[in-house]
């Protein structure tokens, strides 16, 4: 597509208006019109999903993703420190094969092809959701092993609020945020600021010449500044605005690692991503066009090594969703997706369109026992001649109204990154996507027993992957991807939740268990010995327990996690040690008639283990929080 060409998509889609669709979680009825969701924002039929209690989302108000996940252990976080990338690996998979999806916009970076959570503020984010499983068809290239789902709701005639925090920690560090929300009848903005600022001069163990020592992590320092602003406008009873607009600078030094003596080096991210959202809704169809213009910039640094790499890119993401009511027991879902990846950096500047159609059947019998599922997308990319075909099969059966029974079926797919594809020396132009397919099947039991309320649910997935992308050294020595491994990855998840109430006590028990074979299938030569053996940095066996006792307005947690082995070389001969960390917080809630406040302090690793979740990177000893928040409601 012409330069010209797509400008005039964008142009045309924000001067009808476009959404970042994921505003409201309800229903809106306005002189009997509905403005109903688009489809990442429904509960997916046959897919397990899982978000964050909402007491330990508010005590990671001031923290990143990254820590949110490490500490609820609902997949392995791929950490570098507090400084470093953190990266997912969900189901075996690596941070490529999970999309990060912001009001339902892929937001994984097109050159690497995947986020940095370490840069991702919790506090942006009133609902952080996890998706589990392959969802190609729905999300498009990269979901194979699951998919963030991040949003803010934010309905209409709720007044005005406004809410702050501010968090001070160990090692030099302070976090800040404010919120601000106006809701009218049709008319809601909402903003939010952040800042986070520190020397992350932490403590950390390590041996030298066989002698168990502590050190200061140094040339940590940190500064990162963010913005969110998101308005949505009733127009009448049919149609509805929606804008939203992110600002974020990270600017953070680079430590030296464990076999390191110093460091000079330093990164900078930079962002500005944009999303408008038209939604046009009549008694049985809703139309949704929407738009999403994402400028990122990387900029790396090292002038002990004279290293001054800047990268720049660009993703405008055009798309068209039809919606159709066919009765009360079905729906049809159709439309077109155009995206546009560019990167531009020292040793490139390359771009890459993409089509998409995609539709789906959803279907719920009249007494709701019975639901099912179907998803069908088909990608064009004409410039590598690559048609990615992808679908979804998914089936809920709830015999009971506390028991559901789940499967769910599809194919998949992830492109090669604009770096796999053009990175010189070592680009490979004729990679092929990465393919495969999934199986999942899961069961789920929501039983309240007088002052009980017990959730426990237990899935079992099983996903083979071919053409994996795989960099090795080649000619000359030069690094280059290639399509050599075939992964099959398989495993056993599952949760707990029990609450019990009595008077003003309130006690709740959640435990997290995770096992996880991934494993290379396909031998690389005659010699490779990865044949059979677990991934690198996968770790076999994993979860975690949190334990919540509240008294009144008194609040009490224990949480406790365990990560496995993780190979550190394809043969499994090289590893590292499985670690426990041990965490406790306290809050005191105080509430007002218009105001609530809430004290918390927290102490992170209470034992002081030693521990390393990617080999030679310093992770800190025993560390504490405190801080508050102020909520102004209704005002």
């Amino acid at each position: 597509m012409k330069k010209s060409h797509i400008v005039f998509v964008i142009f045309l889609c924000l001067w009808l208006g476009e959404n970042v669709y994921a505003q409201d979680t309800n229903l809106v009825r306005l002189n009997e019109a509905t403005i109903r969701e688009n489809r990442y924002s429904n509960y997916q039929i046959g897919y397990k999903q899982s978000r964050p209690d909402s007491l330990i989302k508010n005590l990671f108000n001031g923290s990143n993703l990254s820590d949110l996940f490490a500490y609820s252990n609902s997949f392995f976080v791929k950490s570098y420190g507090t400084n470093g990338i953190s990266s997912t690996s969900i189901r075996g998979g690596n941070a490529s094969q999970s999309v990060i999806n912001w009001n339902g916009f892929n937001i994984n970076s097109p050159m690497l092809g995947q986020s940095d959570l370490s840069i991702l503020p919790g506090f942006l984010f009133d609902d952080v959701s996890i998706l589990y499983g392959g969802a190609s068809s729905l999300n498009g290239s990269g979901a194979m092993g699951g998919s963030v789902m991040l949003k803010n709701g934010s309905g209409f005639n709720k007044g005005m609020s406004i809410k702050a925090f501010t968090d001070f920690a160990s090692y030099n560090c302070s976090r800040n945020g404010i919120a601000f929300q106006l809701s009218k009848s049709k008319f809601t903005t909402s903003t939010k600021l952040y800042f986070n600022k520190g020397k992350n001069n932490f403590l950390y163990g390590d041996s030298i010449n066989g002698v168990y020592t502590t050190q200061d992590q140094l040339h940590n320092k940190l500064q990162q500044l963010g913005l969110m602003q998101e308005n949505q406008f009733l127009l009448n009873k049919s149609n509805k605005l929606s804008f939203n607009l992110w600002l974020q600078n990270s600017d953070k030094q680079l430590p030296a690692n464990t076999t390191e003596k110093v460091s000079q080096a330093s990164q900078e991210d930079q962002f500005a991503r944009t999303t408008l959202t038209w939604q046009y809704t009549r008694k049985k169809y809703t139309l949704f066009i929407r738009s999403a213009l994402f400028k990122d910039a990387f900029n790396y640094t090292d002038s002990a090594t004279s290293i001054f790499s800047k990268n720049k890119s660009t993703s405008i993401i055009n798309e068209i969703e039809n919606k159709l009511t066919i009765n009360k027991q079905q729906v049809i879902d159709f439309g077109i997706n155009q995206t546009y990846q560019e990167g531009n950096c020292s040793v490139y500047t390359k771009s890459i369109n993409r089509y998409a159609a995609f539709a789906s059947w959803q279907f719920t019998n009249k007494t709701k026992w019975l639901s099912a599922k179907a998803d069908v997308r088909q990608e064009l990319i004409p410039s590598k001649e690559i048609h990615p075909f992808t679908w979804n099969a998914a089936l809920e059966l709830k015999p009971l109204a506390y028991l559901n029974f789940y499967a769910n079926t599809g194919k998949l797919f992830r492109l090669p990154t604009l770096n796999d594809w053009y990175w010189a020396p070592g680009g490979n132009p004729d990679l092929k996507p990465e393919d495969g397919y999934t199986y999942e099947i899961g069961s789920s039991l929501n039983k309240q027993l007088k002052a009980t309320q017990i959730n426990l649910s237990v899935s079992y997935f099983q996903r083979n992957v071919k053409n994996w992308i795989v960099w090795l050294p080649g000619t000359s020595n030069v690094w280059t991807p290639m399509n050599l491994l075939f992964v099959k990855s398989k495993g056993i998840e599952t949760e707990s939740n029990i609450t019990h109430q009595y008077k003003k006590i309130k006690m709740c028990l959640m435990l997290n268990t995770n096992y996880i074979t991934s494993s290379n299938q396909t031998a690389l030569n005659e010699n490779d010995e990865s044949v059979g053996r677990q991934l690198i940095y996968t770790p076999m066996y994993s979860g975690s327990g949190t334990a919540i006792i509240s008294y009144s307005n008194l609040s009490f947690v224990y949480n406790a996690s365990y990560t496995g082995y993780r190979y550190t070389s394809t043969d499994n001969y090289e590893y590292l040690s499985p670690y426990y960390l041990h965490n406790i917080s306290i809050a005191y809630k105080l509430d007002a008639k218009k105001t609530n406040w809430v004290l918390y302090a927290k102490c992170n690793n209470v034992l002081n283990t030693h521990y390393q979740a990617v080999r030679n990177n310093a992770m800190p000893l025993r560390n504490f929080n405190i801080g508050i928040q102020i909520n102004f409601n209704k005002l």
